[in-house]
């Protein structure tokens, strides 16, 4: 299987952020379902500011 990376910019990052603090998506479930969104798209590896976020949510989980 080949390995698949992923790495998520800052300025995607930002736009998430932007769009959360403006009232248009709730951060926990928008991150999550980006993050799975990746992994069912094949791949193996995600790069992203958001790790400690995505760790506390999966750690609440």
């Amino acid at each position: 299987m080949q390995n698949v990376l992923n790495h998520v910019l800052c300025r995607k990052y930002a736009m998430l952020h932007a769009a959360c603090n403006h009232g248009w998506l709730d951060y926990d479930k928008a991150l999550m379902e980006t993050t799975i969104a990746f992994n069912r798209s094949g791949c193996n590896w995600i790069l992203t500011y958001a790790v400690p976020d995505i760790v506390k949510l999966i750690m609440k989980e």
